[in-house]
């Protein structure tokens, strides 16, 4: 006998275990490991006969000495904002190298659709403009999200792009699930900016509040966050990081052990009080060298991060937290990139069971559902990503507002190690994907993606999903509540 289990919902429409070999269903399994190779060759023998080059405004000018430099198009956006992101200067010498680079950066931004730069010539001195589209600094919008937890979530949502013209970020959002509908239920208000006006300070505030039955632990979980980083960057590629967070979770009369299979059962909560109140300070040393923050190409991010939880902080918890974040982004010709990242996070020490990893899904690996039985107290979380651009980031306007969009095809492999407990053996879970990333402002991009997991297991135990994600996945992993 063999047991097939069907999962419909927004987020992953299908998934199921496969029969043994003598199934011909199999077979088709097979031809889509066949087909995720073909797909790569293809891509890669036909992606130069699509390809595009970038090319430099103002070459026959290069080398002569910047004059003047105006800025044309910049309605909401403080002209300080632009001026931080500029390699060029009065008196320094004109460079296509450095148009480049700035072209990525203001773009990275994601306060413009499009910007260009025209040189003009006069007596042997350069006067630079740069003309900019701006993005609609105000947006409603429906507030989407794809959590591995809790699914497909909508609601209602605003962002404020450009706030005070000073590059601040600030987000909205109120959103339930929609299978099981009203499952689960979030707020968030969020806001951020990569500098507090003239000084190199980037900063993130996070406050959010989930009324839910939490899937991954059998539990419900009312609970309230607050989190706050400040990075220190007057020393680029290098920042310094300072985080301070605090946590509030309720406790459930009802649930007050984890089991996530017949032998196992951990304590949910550490406190005898109703709540578990625990606050938690961080430092981090940062390598930032991506060219742009928002859909990068190229470049590196590499975080070293040590946190305590509780402890001498006070709270019942107390537990440290080592965190490894690293991206590579390679770009290997105009349309041809490759991204590495890997998170790894171990976690020392007492902590309720509500605040365990759970891993599979869009924001970690693909192809897998949520089960309680893949939680992990220390994880690693790698992905390899192939990306073609068969449609380079490009402008467009819809009823007087600027905005962008393009497409990604990628192919990739996800592989994840758990340990349940500090003394326990990891396991493995491990997909490869192919599939779209269409790009947008606001979420960065929209990922659709097939993917074949259990990989390591053999044929007889493959899974298989589609998965629909929002931002970067590098990003949303570390984004997971628990």
């Amino acid at each position: 006998m063999w047991n097939q289990k069907f999962f419909f919902s927004f987020l992953i429409p299908l998934e199921c275990s496969f029969p043994p070999p003598r199934f011909p269903f199999l077979m088709s399994c097979r031809l889509s490991l066949k087909t995720l190779t073909l797909l790569l060759a293809t891509l890669w023998f036909m992606a130069p006969t699509l390809g595009w080059a970038t090319d430099c405004p103002f070459r026959p000018l290069e080398g002569q000495k910047v004059a003047q430099i105006n800025f044309e198009g910049l309605v909401h956006t403080h002209p300080l904002v632009v001026r931080r992101s500029l390699l060029h200067r009065k008196g320094a010498v004109l460079s296509c190298n450095h148009w480049q680079e700035e072209q990525r950066a203001l773009l990275g931004l994601d306060l413009f659709s499009k910007v260009n730069v025209v040189a003009t010539s006069q007596d042997e001195d350069v006067h630079l403009t740069y003309d900019f589209l701006e993005l609609r600094q105000y947006v409603l919008f429906p507030a989407m999200k794809s959590t591995d937890l809790n699914g497909f979530m909508l609601g209602g949502g605003g962002a404020a792009l450009n706030l005070f013209g000073q590059d601040i970020r600030l987000d909205g959002y109120g959103r339930t699930s929609l299978a099981p509908l009203f499952n689960a239920t979030e707020y968030m208000l969020w806001a951020t900016s990569p500098w507090l006006g003239p000084w190199p300070l980037g900063w993130e505030m996070l406050l959010t509040g989930v009324d839910a039955i939490n899937p991954g632990k059998s539990f419900y979980e009312r609970s309230y966050a607050f989190e706050l980083d400040i990075y220190q960057k007057s020393f680029h590629p290098f920042n310094f990081l300072f985080t301070a967070d605090v946590i509030a979770l309720l406790h459930d009369p009802n649930n007050q052990f984890f089991t996530p299979d017949a032998n196992t059962a951990i304590p949910l909560f550490l406190s005898d009080t109703g709540w578990d109140v625990v606050p938690k300070v961080g430092f981090a040393l940062i390598w930032d060298g991506r060219d742009r923050m928002v859909n990068p190409i190229s470049g590196q991010y590499l975080e070293l991060r040590w946190s305590q939880f509780g402890g001498f902080l006070g709270g019942p918890a107390d537990y440290q937290e080592y965190l490894l974040d690293y991206r590579g982004y390679f770009q290997l010709d105009p349309v041809h990139y490759l991204q590495f990242t890997s998170l790894g996070q171990y976690r020392p020490g007492t902590m309720g069971a509500y605040d365990l990893y759970h891993v599979g899904g869009t924001n970690s690996v693909r192809a897998y559902v949520m089960t309680p039985i893949n939680y992990a107290q220390h994880e690693w979380i790698n992905t390899l990503e192939y990306r073609f651009a068969a449609i380079p980031q490009q402008d467009f306007t819809f009823w007087d507002d600027n905005f962008y969009s393009g497409l990604h095809l990628v192919a990739g492999l996800d592989a994840a190690w758990l340990w349940r407990t500090d003394t326990g053996d990891p396991y493995l879970m491990s997909t490869a994907y192919v599939g779209a990333h269409i790009l947008f402002p606001y979420v960065e991009r929209v990922r659709v993606e097939f993917g074949v997991g259990e990989l390591a297991a053999g044929p007889d135990r493959f899974i298989w999903g589609v998965t629909v994600g929002l931002f970067e996945k590098a990003f949303m992993q570390r984004e997971r509540i628990r």
